[in-house]
């Protein structure tokens, strides 16, 4: 009986391993856009870098990975908003990059994070792939 349990936490363990070497598979942006709300509604993507207050910003990064044949595998992504050198908000989650390329969005409203210049830096596994600079007046 304790063999028994001793194999089947075994076999978690080592199903957990497997599945964690699935996340080392290196991911590449392949493209990016900051756009505005009202873009996206009609259907666009648009590029800015100069917003309102009035604005939603919602930031795309399109990610790819050398065998895309092959789930990219359980990253974690974190999206960094700096005002200046300050950061004022962060999200982290885990993600797994199911197909080849792999879109991510973070979004916020533009009279939240009041006027000035800014940055966001999309981080996968603690490493800047993809940042962006913008005005908010």
């Amino acid at each position: 009986m304790k063999i028994s349990k001793l194999y089947r936490v075994s076999a978690i363990v080592l199903a957990a391993l497997v599945f964690a070497g699935c996340s080392s598979m290196p991911l590449h942006p392949v493209g990016s856009v900051l756009t505005n709300a009202s873009s996206i509604l009609a259907g666009k993507q648009v590029p800015m870098d100069k917003f309102t207050t009035q604005d939603i910003i919602r930031y795309y990064t399109s990610f790819t990975w050398d065998d895309v044949t092959q789930s990219g595998g359980q990253h974690e992504v974190t999206w960094n908003w700096y005002k200046g050198d300050v950061l004022i908000s962060t999200v982290t989650k885990n993600v797994v990059f199911h197909h080849a390329p792999f879109q991510l969005w973070t979004t916020r409203a533009a009279a939240a994070l009041g006027v000035g210049k800014f940055r966001i830096d999309v981080l996968i596994d603690g490493d800047v792939k993809s940042s962006v600079t913008f005005e908010i007046q």
